[in-house]
């Protein structure tokens, strides 16, 4: 009981440990540092008030960091900031290989050099340009483009919103003439000073603002603040914000005097993601100019074979066919033009190597029978090509071992993803068959053009080598045999070109 008594007694001279006094001693403290502070006038005790002293301070950041608005309002989704950025700490080498990269010199260089060869060259170029980002280079970039994100952030602060409150005539981005401020409730603006403290957290006037100024200015063209007029207001902020005047008045006007915050400062890492963007771009147009001048070659060399005639013989494994697995995200028919190319030469052509397996197979009289035997062989099997063609044709129709079964999984993979599996096997199986006819006629085409150019040359000899009976050969002929000859022998060339390049294209993208 006498202790009770004693803690009691205590207590009316102490408070005890009644958090409610405590808070109000506290606040009690607080508004004598407050009254004595540099800034003291900023807000009025006895009204509760953030004052025109205030908003005048405010204005006058609004009206150094107005012009930068516009500029800044998107500069976080900017890209050209950020190569900008990166650029401006490159060094000479490094400059020199993003020249070599550039879409320009892809262009000329892809005109004299092999694609392999360009893309060997280009890859050793890019990773020379990797190796340059060293942990140093990092983090000057990226401290870099911190400070630009910062400054971003804070320039496009609402100030217009907040000084409305103090004068509500105010025009926006209007410094013309002479605000009139009234005091307002600090109710009214406790929020707005909050977003300010965090904004400015890494406001700090000894960082390297003059690179951030220059890199803005040449990134759009214009100065986007002016130098010496932004590194008085960071000193001024700074000030300000040491003086601790905006904190107490936020302490008093939430009448929390233990109210702290976290500055607001956001962290870069740039170059990761740029040297990706940089890879893809350079790999992608080089993508792009060797497939112009790939499907321009096509067009050459189908030209040189076909004429100016439409050529599409297939029905189920086309381009067109293809098209509704493409869309899917899956390969489609990879060789569908190179296998109706193929099947309509071999048709169109067949009464030709039928003329000529017949006139210089059979009626030849060649010096050793094993010397006609490769050519022989080739043209035989090459007439049997149509019909393998067709029969990977029919498989895909409705009532072919491909058709139905790539069509059912087709409409349920949305709900079923096991059916992707069985798509992109069958469709593997498929143009792997595709594939390996083309070779094989690859093969035996070869075959049929060295032996036609042996043949065109033994027929220009004299004596010649191969075949004893030219003379008679000819009386069989309509036309000049030599001509005849000539003219197989350069489709063959061009049809062999032509299904190269569908097989390298493949073999490229694999």
């Amino acid at each position: 009981m006498e202790f009770s008594f004693f803690k009691w007694f205590t207590s009316l001279f102490t408070g005890g440990n009644d958090p409610a006094r405590a808070k109000k001693r506290l606040l009690k403290r607080m508004a004598k540092s407050l009254a004595a502070n540099k800034y003291g006038k900023f807000y009025r005790l006895k009204t509760e008030e953030a004052s025109p002293e205030l908003a005048q301070f405010f204005f006058d950041v609004y009206k150094i960091t107005a012009t930068a608005q516009p500029f800044l309002q998107n500069a976080a989704q900017s890209t050209q900031l950020k190569v900008a950025v990166i650029y401006n700490f490159l060094d000479k080498r490094q400059r020199d290989i993003l020249e070599q990269l550039s879409p320009e010199n892809i262009e000329l260089r892809a005109q004299t050099t092999p694609p392999k060869e360009l893309y060997r060259q280009m890859q050793g170029e890019f990773d020379s340009l990797a190796s340059g980002f060293d942990t140093e280079l990092i983090r000057s970039i990226d401290a870099c483009y911190s400070l630009i994100m910062i400054l971003a952030k804070f320039v496009n602060y609402d100030f217009y919103f907040l000084l409305k409150k103090f004068d509500s005539q105010l025009g926006e981005r209007s410094f013309s003439k002479k605000p009139l401020f009234n005091p307002v409730r600090g109710i009214g603006v406790s929020d707005e000073i909050k977003d300010f403290l965090e904004l400015s957290g890494g406001l700090d006037p000894d960082r390297n603002w003059d690179d951030v100024l220059r890199i803005l200015g040449e990134c759009k063209g214009v100065e986007v603040l002016n130098q010496k007029l932004w590194n008085s207001l960071l000193l001024r902020i700074r000030d300000v914000k040491r003086s601790g005047i905006l904190e107490m008045m936020i302490r008093f006007i939430d009448t929390d005097p233990h109210w702290g915050w976290e500055p607001n400062v956001p962290k870069a890492d740039i170059t990761a993601a740029y040297l990706e963007t940089i890879r893809i771009e350079i790999f992608e147009h080089l993508t792009r100019i060797t497939t112009a001048k790939r499907d321009a070659l096509i067009i050459e060399c189908a030209k040189a074979v076909f004429g100016d005639h439409e050529v599409n013989r297939l029905k189920n494994y086309t381009e067109r066919g293809g098209e509704i697995y493409k869309k899917k995200n899956f390969a489609g028919f990879i060789y569908a033009r190179g296998l109706n190319y193929l099947v309509v030469f071999l048709l169109d052509e067949k009464p030709q190597f039928q003329y000529f397996y017949d006139l210089i197979l059979i009626r030849g009289q060649w010096v050793s029978p094993v010397l006609s035997m490769p050519l022989s062989e080739s043209v035989r099997l090459l007439l049997s090509f149509p019909d393998r063609i067709n029969h990977l044709d029919e498989s895909l129709s409705d009532f072919g071992m491909y058709g139905n079964k790539l069509k059912n999984s087709l409409m349920r993979v949305e709900k079923e993803k096991s059916q992707t599996r069985v798509i992109s096997t069958n469709l593997e199986t498929l143009n792997g068959d595709a594939k390996q006819i083309i070779n094989d006629a690859i093969f035996n085409l070869s075959v049929l053009a060295d032996g036609f150019a042996g043949i065109l040359d033994d027929y220009r000899k004299n004596p010649s080598a191969l075949i004893l009976n030219w003379e008679e050969l000819d009386s069989f002929s309509v036309d000049p045999l030599e001509d005849r000859i000539s003219g197989i022998y350069s489709k063959l060339g061009n049809m062999l070109q032509l299904l190269r390049l569908f097989v390298q294209t493949s073999n490229e993208s694999e």
